[in-house]
């Protein structure tokens, strides 16, 4: 079952994840001040996710990542580098499918 998980890093940043169906964290997020802020992020994510436009993609060096924008070119996450662009493209696909039916965690975990 696709998965959003709410942390908090050690600079005392809300941050969330979005694993997939098969357990693979897929996305991660920027840092937030609060969890509320967070946690309206991730319905964000939930609503436009399949909209391709918000992906955008980079390509450099043989190397490729992307990241999501909402509102006004608001980046909500950034990547992991992928070695190529076909592996970036499986990323985007599996948070499209997996977005809008993850539930959300409600414990907030410590990293």
């Amino acid at each position: 079952m696709a998965l959003f998980k709410i942390f908090k890093d050690k600079t005392g940043k809300y941050k969330f994840f979005l694993k997939s169906n098969n357990n693979q964290v897929i996305f991660t997020s920027k840092g937030y001040s609060s969890k509320l802020i967070c946690f309206n992020h991730i319905h964000l994510i939930k609503k436009f996710s399949s909209k391709d436009d918000k992906y955008e993609r980079h390509i450099s060096n043989n190397n490729s990542y992307f990241t999501f924008k909402i509102f006004k070119n608001e980046v909500i996450g950034v990547s992991e580098i992928f070695m190529n662009t076909m592996l970036m493209e499986n990323i985007i696909t599996l948070i499209k499918i997996n977005a809008k039916i993850a539930d959300i965690d409600k414990v907030t975990y410590s990293m």
